[in-house]
């Protein structure tokens, strides 16, 4: 766990290799949507007949080079001034420019570690249908927490929509590495259930499930090219969560330019600081489990049509880890 402070001086999980994945579907590059033309093994979809078989609904990508390039990366500038030389660099956070300095080396990519192999995977049962946008608020009571079908873990749940009793009882399967097994979730247990969907030309998902009356966050995640991809529900709440840049060096992906951001999660107990591809248990003894499968960005021209600019895949479980 690592708390950081809330002048940006974040913990850092960075990694040098890259193994990366970005919304190509129906794009330039790759021309099919993930859901029909990749067997990803990020997917955890297991209904026929859905725009995406991958929870991400993106291509996997990788870099076109391995390891970091040692030096000073563009976006930052070395002179003098004053008489005094050093390096600057502009650091973005939630898409609002700001000025910084950095010290030598750090938008270089020196401080990345290995990667993870860090995986969020989630999906409501049953689906809904092929490329339509929806998004349902439910009052749950939970049924059973059973292994998933295709591995992970099925929560399924008894709820209302208003007055009327939504059948068949809908199931989340969540899949994830490191694993989780729901833990806090029992027979019994009363909640409230988020879940949406659009489909521009990938598919973008949000999930958020609180505990019914006092509202705490039980677990969260996104996949898509938006933190609210309907522009409306705080899904991270009580944790303010945005993107951070400048951090590593871009690597060259196959429809350009691309940069791993970090997350950051701000809260009551302090702030704290995931590269994507990265896991770490924050806020608390115990806290929340937070993978953070994909966080990236497009830093040129694209190669490619019809892709997003950045894309988050994250998730947050509250499963009484330390």
């Amino acid at each position: 766990m690592r708390a950081l402070s809330p002048s940006i001086n974040l913990t850092l999980i960075l990694a040098p290799t890259f193994s990366l994945a970005s919304a190509l579907a129906l794009s330039g590059c790759i021309g099919d949507d993930k859901g029909t033309a990749s067997d990803s093994a990020a997917s955890a979809s297991t209904s026929e007949g859905s725009s995406t078989t991958g929870m991400t609904g993106m291509t996997e990508m990788t870099s076109g080079s391995e390891g970091t390039t040692e030096g000073t990366t563009e976006g930052t500038t070395e002179g003098t001034t004053e008489g005094t030389t050093g390096s600057t660099t502009e650091t973005t956070s939630g898409g609002t420019t700001s000025g910084g300095t950095t010290s030598e080396g750090t938008t270089s990519g020196e401080l990345c570690t290995p990667e993870e192999g860090v995986s969020f995977h989630f999906q409501l049962l049953p689906k809904v249908g092929d490329f339509q946008d929806f998004e349902v608020d439910y009052l749950c009571t939970v049924v059973a927490v059973t292994p998933g079908k295709e591995g992970g873990v099925a929560l399924e749940m008894s709820c209302s929509d208003g007055d009327e009793l939504v059948a068949p009882n809908p199931i989340l399967e969540v899949k994830a590495e490191p694993v989780t097994e729901l833990v806090a979730f029992s027979k019994g247990m009363e909640l409230r259930l988020v879940y949406g969907e659009v489909h521009p030309w990938w598919a973008e998902r949000w999930v958020r499930i609180e505990a019914l009356g006092s509202g705490q966050l039980l677990l969260a995640g996104v996949s898509g090219s938006s933190l609210s991809p309907n522009a409306k529900t705080d899904v991270f709440a009580p944790f303010s969560v945005d993107f951070v840049d400048g951090v590593c060096a871009p690597l060259e992906g196959e429809c350009g330019p691309l940069e791993r951001l970090m997350m950051s999660f701000n809260g009551e107990g302090g702030e704290w600081g995931l590269v994507d591809d990265s896991f770490d248990v924050i806020a608390g003894d115990p806290g929340l489990s937070t993978w953070i499968e994909e966080a990236t960005a497009l830093t040129g021209m694209s190669d490619c049509r019809d892709i997003p600019e950045r894309f988050f895949a994250l998730g947050m479980v509250f499963d009484g880890q330390e």
